[in-house]
């Protein structure tokens, strides 16, 4: 079975006729003026004219055929590029979604039966999207989720650059005109929440650093300090009292 013609193959083919047609055309030009001038042409020469015209007429044919190829082939291949364009623009942006999807269901300190908020992963995904972006990596700057403000700049964290997706929107949540009909009873999301539980191991902590992280609104170190008072409820201002006696 023939190779498939490239768009090289056939330009060169194409460029190749044009010059036999040119060439062919002098010639006949040629014998046409050489007539004019009063010069008798021989059967040969008579015959020679013919078989120039015929020659020039099939080469014009060839010609126009390999054109009609050279355009359908990059017709071919245009569509084939917008296809191939399009099935990237949709797994980027289907994988944008998973990423962002994952972001929510992994936020367990917001979301959750555990979270600060009384809305489960998939409430905080339909409610919260829009103010969420995938931006993936480029120039070697890493992919990372940008959580948007009110607006509609990324949130930044202490270091100048994008928040992470948790506190970025704990900040959001901050922002949020209608916070308080979705945090739980003396939730928090402000400053010092949204943080990972690990970010303090409450295992091997000293009792200060769990007392400073409970003021900061570590939910573990909130926990573990309620554990080790039972059936005593204390704020946030008695463990800051406590961290300074």
């Amino acid at each position: 079975m023939a190779d498939e013609p490239t768009i090289e193959s056939l330009t060169a083919e194409n460029e190749r006729l044009q010059g036999d047609v040119t060439r062919i055309a002098a010639d006949r030009d040629q014998a046409v003026r050489a007539k004019q001038r009063g010069k008798e042409l021989s059967a040969e020469e008579r015959q020679e004219l013919t078989d120039l015209r015929a020659t020039q007429e099939a080469g014009e044919e060839s010609r126009l055929r390999q054109a009609g190829e050279f355009d359908t082939l990059k017709e071919k291949l245009e569509r084939e590029k917008a296809e191939s364009d399009t099935a990237a623009t949709d797994a980027r942006s289907a994988l944008a979604a998973s990423i962002i999807e994952t972001a929510f269901h992994g936020a367990h300190e917001l979301f959750g039966p555990d979270g600060l908020t009384t809305l489960t992963p998939e409430f905080g995904l339909a409610g919260f999207r829009s103010h969420v972006r995938y931006v993936p990596a480029e120039n070697g700057t890493p992919a990372r989720t940008e959580v948007l403000g009110l607006d509609g700049e990324p949130i930044k964290g202490e270091n100048g650059e994008s928040a992470s997706f948790t506190r970025g929107m704990a900040q959001l949540i901050d922002q949020w005109p209608t916070k308080d009909a979705i945090l739980r009873a003396a939730g928090r999301t402000g400053s010092g929440a949204g943080e990972s539980h690990d970010d303090i191991n409450v295992e091997s902590a000293s009792r200060a650093e769990i007392v400073a992280a409970a003021v900061k609104g570590d939910p573990a170190a909130i926990k573990r300090l309620q554990a080790t008072q039972p059936a005593t409820q204390v704020s946030g201002r008695h463990w800051e009292n406590a961290a300074a006696d």
